[in-house]
């Protein structure tokens, strides 16, 4: 019983992940934020540097939410 209850808990999160991961995708990105994603896109350093515009301005946007 309790392997089914680990299996039945799996099942649910895998599900749960892929169902969100499906959504996500079909979300639009804010027209604000449209030509920095496009920029992120191509990034292949972020998370090396601290001084990252892309973080910078992620920070900004944060902080005017």
């Amino acid at each position: 019983m309790p392997f089914l209850l680990a299996i039945l808990f799996l099942i649910v999160i895998i599900s749960g992940f892929i169902i969100t991961s499906y959504y996500n995708k079909k979300t639009p990105i804010p027209e604000s934020c449209e030509e920095k994603y496009q920029e992120a896109q191509n990034c292949t350093i972020c998370g090396m540097r601290k001084s990252c515009t892309i973080n910078k301005i992620a920070e900004i946007i944060k902080e005017k939410e």
